[in-house]
């Protein structure tokens, strides 16, 4: 018999004895546990006559049914309740069935040590005045004398009975409120008390700390197949675990937090993934350059795809394939931007830098993270070119380069700067018709202090300069100073707005 078959055959033959199904409907069986054939990949023939017909044919339906109370062997009994009570047994299922009647009953251990004298010996009613000072709370007390007067009583969930753990589980998968309450009596404690007297085997699987860990460890040694929660989500593969974790931004942040703590890999290991968790270790031992806020994200990432190599990586694209200008007029500060994004989903952050160090050329980006997730799947950079920096006529081949823990990204970049020919004829242009203007300037001022708008004759002077002189000749000293003085102010102006 397959592994997975035994299994289920023992989950089934567990359910027909807690629910004294002589004759059960073999098709509201299979509904039952159809979850799990199909989890184990039985088919509903198989689960007939392999597993349904063999648990049915394995349990002994005459030695269940059983003395509710057996005599005892000193022969006595006491009256408790209005009944006759000849066993330790009945006690218990009393107690049990009557919460608030053993709420007095309990109120201190002369009647427990009393009726087990009366019932077994006073050794035995000294051990149960030990287990009941061994515990300073009503609940812990109660469920450890009753289980031990009577380990056959069924646990309490939310108001329902379980006879055996794996039936409680079972529901406690089906039902997240029955699971957060299996979970908080695990941590309590109470749970483990039922299982150390109704089942040590099993209850020594849940042995160590009272955490969740602890808790998980137990559950899948019982039963692998079981599925794993996660934010009251039963998932029953760890591939739809990452499938809402690459969507899912808030979900993907809890999934690291239960990595981190080892409670996906408690899971993982069970289903023989256990190689899962020494690749992860050692991806987190690598260095990063993800800041605390990315970190979670990126490592959730790494472990999508160790679970499911399928997944595709996070890979950029590029605007561009690659950049040649070799025609640069030597000018005024050039911008080329060149668009990068996320071609898939994921998170990645990438280092954006030049092949080598050239004067004059740079670029306004230098790291970014991409993820999707955050709308975060696109960014533009330029490259900077200062060529007045740049040697005319030179040809520069480097590369930019976009580096992630995934891919290295290059774009080749062949750069020249030539004499600026347009520059030149427009500097030329705009600076000849400002000359013009002051000379013009000039030349109608002089007119003005001459009281004469004609044209300047030119007069040839040879003896008496004195005389040859106007009479308001410093005026015309003035007006030059004055020029000079507005030449000489200009000139910052001109060389901001040339930026030479």
């Amino acid at each position: 018999m397959k592994p997975e078959v035994a299994l289920l055959k023992d989950q089934v033959k567990t359910y027909l004895i807690e629910h004294k199904l002589e004759m059960p409907d073999k098709y509201k069986m299979y509904s039952l546990f159809s979850g799990q054939a199909d989890q184990y990949g039985i088919s509903e023939n198989e689960f007939f006559m392999d597993v349904l017909r063999v648990a049915y044919s394995e349990i002994d339906w005459d030695s269940l049914v059983e003395d509710p109370d057996p005599r005892n062997d000193k022969g006595t009994h006491i009256i408790f309740s209005g009944q006759k009570i000849y066993s330790l047994k009945r006690l218990g299922q009393l107690l049990y069935e009557n919460p608030a009647l053993a709420k007095g009953y309990f109120e201190d251990m002369s009647l427990i040590k009393t009726h087990v004298d009366t019932i077994v010996s006073a050794d035995e009613a000294l051990l149960y005045a030990a287990i009941y000072k061994s515990e300073h709370t009503f609940t812990k007390r109660y469920l450890k004398i009753i289980y031990h007067l009577n380990p056959g009583l069924p646990y309490k969930v939310l108001g329902k009975a379980y006879q055996e753990l794996s039936s409680l589980l079972n529901e406690a998968f089906n039902d997240y409120k029955v699971y957060e309450q299996v979970v908080n009596d695990f941590a309590e404690g109470t749970l483990q008390i039922w299982l150390t007297e109704s089942n040590p085997r099993q209850a020594n699987l849940f042995a160590g700390a009272k955490n969740y860990a602890t808790f998980l460890m137990g559950v899948y040694n019982i039963n692998p197949g079981w599925p794993f929660y996660i934010d009251g989500i039963a998932f029953s593969a760890p591939k739809a675990v990452f499938d809402k974790a690459l969507v899912d931004r808030a979900f993907c942040k809890h999934v690291f937090e239960l990595a981190m703590n080892d409670l996906l890999f408690v899971w993982f290991e069970s289903i023989g993934k256990s190689d899962w968790a020494v690749q992860f270790t050692q991806y987190l031992k690598q260095e990063t350059n993800y800041t605390a806020d990315e970190w979670p994200y990126a490592a959730v990432g790494k472990l999508i795809r160790i679970v499911n190599p399928k997944v595709p990586v996070p890979m950029l694209r590029a605007s561009v394939d690659q950049i040649s200008i070799l025609n640069i007029e030597a000018g005024n500060k050039m911008y080329l931007p060149v668009k990068v994004w996320l071609e898939n989903q994921g998170l990645v952050r990438a280092n954006f830098q030049l092949g080598q160090f050239i004067p004059g050329i740079g670029i306004d980006l230098h790291e970014y993270t991409f993820f999707d997730l955050e709308g975060k799947k696109e960014v533009t950079f330029n490259l900077e070119i200062e060529p007045l920096q740049l040697t005319k006529d030179k040809l520069y081949v480097f590369d930019m380069i976009i580096k992630t823990e995934y891919q290295s990204l290059t774009i080749p970049v062949q750069l020249k700067v030539v004499f600026p020919f347009k520059i030149y004829l427009s500097a030329m242009a705009k600076y000849g018709a400002i000359g013009f203007g002051i000379l013009a300037l000039i030349r109608f001022m002089i007119a003005a202090l001459q009281n004469n708008n004609s044209w300047l004759e030119p007069t040839l002077i040879v003896t008496d300069l004195d005389n040859a002189l106007p009479p308001n000749y410093f005026a015309y000293v003035g007006i030059f100073v004055l020029l000079l003085i507005i030449l000489m102010a200009v000139w910052p102006i001109i060389r901001k707005i040339e930026k030479l």
